[in-house]
């Protein structure tokens, strides 16, 4: 993956987190209703990366919706918002973002808001337009900042190549978008702060209110309790049993008016437990606490100890937890607050002193708002156990707090409908004229040449409507500069690619046109095939030495006149230079269609030509040459055909020779090839092949040396002996080696990893790559890119490139041996080695040449000298490899005479690394070979 595309799924997933984040913490108005901020980074998804990534992900992000409102609908509406832009984009691309929603939140948002928050979640009609305000005004404000994020920020160039879109923003859409950008965020920003003012005044005036009539509440229920307490205890102090008690308590009828009671509980002094029925006025004996009473029966139980003794203890204890204050309280308190007494068990979850806000778990959130209290909590003096709780509705303060947005939330719309009218007027006004005047300017060069008549645009604008004039005078200087310009570039092409003397293409426009016929040949499915015929005038220089030049031009001038008559149709005529022509055949029919053109120039040329009152007879020797047997490109078609016409000379003259092989003098060959080489790296046509190294003993394989191939589009396989010296000589083999060791090496890894890691690849290295300053560097870097094993490679140098520099070549070895990089001389025996420089070097093989092996035999000199290379190698610790071994005759004397490896065509021949592997595999029984 690029490093750009990388960049741009980065952003993609950035935006992606900001889309959940976004709709998973939002910003709270009041009651229910709250701003999210999730579409603003979906929307730059869809706008500039992909619509369907941005509709996936707003339906995702829409999820989180469900649990901020405990319904799917927000869900629905902002899904259907993402898809109706998509829509929209896809049909327009250019539609600007907020123009897009714009359309979906005043055409189709209202319908769908109603259909699902009015019709199927039943709220009510101040509710639902509350909804669909506040939707409007969050989605528009959210298209906005998308819009000015993308365009006017540089965020759309993070996406790199995956973006939607590269251009830039037009005038058009950047004054749409400032248009309602300026009305429209302030507007918000100051819904957003008034609503927090509005709620903390709100809050404010309720814990006045409330705590107010629950202080007064309280010191109401202390006057009478009190006043209560004392008739009781005077009653209980006098009772001289709880018959006597009864009777008088029945007559304090005033005790109900203070309490909503319709009972009262007593005990006397051996625990009996007494029930006083108001309605009834009687005494039921009853067992258990007065507690138990009450929660048996639902009444408020007031507990009175009895005593004979005339003592004045007394007490009474409230354990109802749902009592209203009488009616006759309204005239002190207000009468649409609600007031109850509490426990002190139940006080203790609304913290006393603070105003609370009790919310209904009711499933959607604008619902339980609307059914929500604020509430204040007093304790009632004297009496630690009792609380007084007043409640206030909030729903009545909510609703003209939403009447008040709603009107707040409308007028926000209707100025966005204006800013959308007042953008469309300003760029029929002011930015229509500058698009035209843009479209007139784009390729003004191409309609100034073409004269085009253009009709400039006016504008009620001094400085546009002067530009349009300056504009129109500087078309019209244009068009006609170009006519001038126009006629001398024809007349200097016309020059450039023109012969002045015959008026025919001349040397570089004929290679040009080669080069387009060859071209438009490749791109045929039939392999079409372009051919060349150059032509070259016998004895010219005679008629031009002995006539002047003047007479020379003339006859030139004729037989250009007459071959164009005799080609007709059938190719195109070049002046190629001097006395030589060339012929282009875009479309030939093959050779003999070559030759019997070349056929009817020979009889048209056999003719005299009439040079003014003088006949000259002027032959031609003809060269032919054709794609793609003689070449794919023109130089080499055209440099054959002179060729062939060199070899028609020879024969005679006045013929006609096809090209041949057999033509191309070796310095040629040597000069086409350093030509192509060039291009062979490029165009990926060299190839490695491997020869597999054995050892003498075991008979397993041990190595394989890599032998570069060179696939020639024009000449086949070309051996390395064929272009590896001039590549020597002019600094290719720097390139080459170094692509030779990294396929090697790349192949090598991949060996390993399909089971045989203790093989190594054997790379030659030519004088001129260890004369490059950074050999030992570029060896290194490409074991680190490949991941091959230094103990895997080996380095191969002959033996006359040591001799040559030989301080240069050990300073090197060393450092690769440094590396763990094993290292061979190779042709070992031909380039006239030292003891000494054996020695020095760092070497871990020598192999002897293979012209010591063709005639061995085992008292030949040859094998004399193999045992004293092996002896040496065994003193020096060195392994000893045969090359060029090719019969089994030759292996049981080079294992007698001490070799310890060898490599030929008796054990393989070098093949290319698609057929190794199989060879490794059938011969597996014979190979070392360690799983990984």
């Amino acid at each position: 993956m690029t490093g750009a595309k990388l960049r741009g799924n980065l952003i993609v997933l950035l935006l992606a987190a900001a889309a959940f984040l976004g709709n998973y913490y939002v910003v709270e108005l009041f009651f229910g209703v709250d701003i999210i901020l999730g579409s603003i980074f979906w929307l730059m998804i869809l706008r500039g990366y992909s619509a369907k990534t941005g509709v996936f992900l707003a339906i995702l992000a829409s999820l989180l919706t469900i649990r901020l409102w405990n319904h799917p609908y927000g869900m629905v509406v902002f899904s259907l918002e993402a898809v109706t832009i998509a829509l929209i984009l896809r049909w327009r691309p250019q539609t600007n973002l907020v123009a897009a929603a714009s359309f979906f939140w005043f055409l189709l948002a209202p319908a769908i808001v109603y259909g699902t928050y009015h019709r199927v979640l039943d709220l009510n009609a101040l509710e639902t337009i509350m909804i669909y305000l506040k939707q409007s005004v969050n989605g528009l404000f959210n298209a906005t900042i998308a819009s000015l994020l993308l365009n006017h920020t540089g965020i759309i160039r993070w996406f790199g190549s995956l973006a939607r879109q590269q251009e830039r923003v037009s005038l058009r859409e950047t004054l749409f978008t400032l248009t309602i950008a300026v009305i429209l965020l302030p507007a918000l920003t100051l819904t957003v702060s008034n609503s927090r003012a509005r709620i903390v005044e709100m809050e404010e005036a309720a814990w006045e209110r409330l705590s107010t009539a629950a202080s007064v509440a309280s010191h109401t229920v202390v006057d009478r309790y009190g006043d209560l307490q004392s008739v009781l205890v005077q009653h209980a102090r006098y009772a001289g049993d709880s018959q006597s008690f009864v009777n008088s308590l029945a007559g304090l009828l005033s005790f109900r008016q203070y309490l909503q009671v319709e009972a009262a509980a007593f005990w006397d002094d051996d625990g009996t437990h007494m029930l006083f029925r108001f309605s009834e006025n009687e005494a039921i004996p009853m067992n258990g606490s007065a507690a138990a009473v009450g929660a048996v029966h639902g009444w408020l139980p007031i507990e009175i100890p009895i005593h004979n003794d005339g003592s004045d203890d007394a007490s009474v204890v409230f354990v109802d937890e749902s009592v209203l204050l009488p009616l006759n309280l309204d005239a002190v308190l207000p009468s649409d607050l609600f007031y109850s007494f509490i426990t002190a068990d139940a006080a203790a979850a609304v913290d006393t002193g603070t105003l609370a806000h009790t919310i209904p778990d009711m499933g959607v959130r604008m619902r339980q708002w609307s059914h929500s209290h604020y509430l204040v909590q007093h304790p009632i003096p004297g009496t630690p156990q009792w609380y007084v709780t007043v409640e206030m509705p909030v729903r009545p303060h909510r609703d003209r707090l939403y009447e008040m947005y709603v009107v707040n939330f409308g007028i926000a719309l209707g100025l966005i409908l204006l800013s959308i009218l007042v953008a469309a007027a300003l760029s029929r006004w002011m930015v229509q004229p500058i698009q035209v005047l843009s479209a007139i300017s784009t390729d003004v060069d191409e309609k100034g040449r073409l004269e085009t008549t253009t009709s400039w645009p006016s504008s009620p604008i001094r400085e546009l409507n002067q530009l349009s004039e300056n504009l129109a005078g500087m078309m019209q200087q244009l068009q006609t500069s170009f006519n001038e310009a126009e006629k001398a570039r024809l007349q200097y092409e016309h020059l450039a690619s023109h012969d002045t003397l015959t008026g025919l293409r001349n040397r570089r426009a004929c290679g040009e046109l080669l080069k387009e016929a060859l071209a438009a040949a490749a791109a045929k499915t039939d392999r079409q095939r372009v051919g060349v015929l150059f032509f070259d005038l016998d004895a010219f220089k005679a008629i031009n030495d002995t006539m002047g030049h003047q007479v020379g031009d003339q006859v030139l001038q004729a037989v250009a006149e007459r071959l164009v008559q005799t080609l007709g149709n059938r190719g195109t005529l070049c002046r190629y230079g001097g006395d030589e022509f060339a012929v282009v055949v875009p479309a030939t029919g093959g050779r003999r269609h070559l030759q019997r053109l070349a056929g009817r120039v020979l009889q048209a040329m056999s003719k005299p030509l009439q040079v003014g009152n003088a006949e000259f007879l002027v032959t031609v020797s003809i060269g032919i040459s054709m794609s793609p047997k003689d070449g794919r490109d023109a130089d080499i078609l055209l440099k054959k055909a002179d060729i062939a016409m060199y070899e028609a000379k020879t024969m005679g003259k006045n013929q006609a020779q096809s090209f041949e092989q057999s033509m191309l003098p070796q310095g040629a060959a040597r000069l086409f090839l350093s030509t192509d080489l060039a291009k062979a790296l490029k165009e990926d046509q060299l190839d490695l092949f491997y020869q597999p190294i054995m050892d003498l003993r075991s008979g397993k394989c041990i190595a394989l040396e890599a032998l570069v191939r060179w696939r020639h589009p024009d000449w086949g396989l070309i051996m390395p002996g064929d272009f590896i010296p001039f590549a020597e000589e002019n600094g290719q083999i720097v390139d080459v080696g170094q692509w030779v060791l990294r396929t090697a090496a790349a192949q090598m890894v991949q060996w390993s990893e399909q089971g045989f890691s203790d093989l190594q690849v054997s790379v030659n290295v030519a004088r001129r790559q260890l004369q490059e300053t950074g050999f030992v560097r570029m060896v290194q870097q490409v074991l680190q890119e490949t991941g091959l094993a230094p103990e895997q490679l080996q380095l191969e140098v002959t033996e006359s490139t040591v001799m040559q520099n030989q301080k240069m070549v050990t300073e090197v070895l060393h450092r690769c041996m440094e590396l763990g990089i094993a290292t061979a001389m190779d042709d070992f025996g031909t380039g006239h080695s030292s003891l000494a420089c054996l020695r020095q070097l760092p070497l871990a093989t020598l192999k002897v040449d293979r012209s010591f092996i063709s005639q061995i035999r085992p008292h030949s000199k040859d094998a004399l000298l193999i045992r004293a290379a092996a002896a040496l190698g065994k003193s020096l610790e060195l392994q000893i490899t045969a090359e060029g071994v090719e019969h089994a005759a030759q292996c049981e004397v080079l294992v007698e005479l001490g070799c310890d490896s060898a490599q030929g065509f008796f054990f393989g021949k070098p093949m290319p690394a698609a057929d190794v592997y199989s060879w490794l595999c059938s011969h597996k029984s014979m190979f070392i070979q360690t799983p990984r």
